[in-house]
């Protein structure tokens, strides 16, 4: 297995509840470097090894969980996670991005303005 360089400079990562799977496991990855704190809310909680099957019929589908993900390092005291939140190092009041309301919900949306006043209350100290 390859190892990472060191990074040596802050890293911080915004979660929500909209982070999820893919992203779940980057972070999973990304908390082996002590420079990297997560900040936000828990994310969605996909963190788990999944596998379709498709019956004979081709009308029936399922996803099924057959494996939990374990972390190389605690994250929120937990390294097994099974459709799981992670728990961000520091938990925010508000919300990184504000619920998406209608067409809205596509689109990439901006950081909320109250989390970001946050965001900068927490880097400065």
């Amino acid at each position: 297995m390859a190892r990472c360089a060191a990074i040596h400079k802050q890293v911080v990562v915004i979660t929500d509840s909209r982070t999820g799977s893919a992203a779940e496991m980057t972070i999973m990855a990304l908390k082996r470097n002590p420079q990297v704190t997560t900040i936000g809310v828990p994310t969605a909680g996909y963190t788990s090894v999944n596998k379709g099957r498709v019956a004979k019929s081709k009308k029936t589908a399922a996803i099924l969980t057959i494996g939990t993900i374990t972390s190389p390092v605690k994250i929120g005291n937990q390294r097994h996670f099974n459709n799981e939140p992670l728990k961000p190092d520091l938990t925010t009041m508000y919300a990184p991005i504000s619920p998406a309301k209608g067409e809205q919900y596509q689109k990439q949306q901006p950081l909320d303005t109250d989390f970001w006043h946050e965001l900068e209350k927490h880097l400065s100290e």
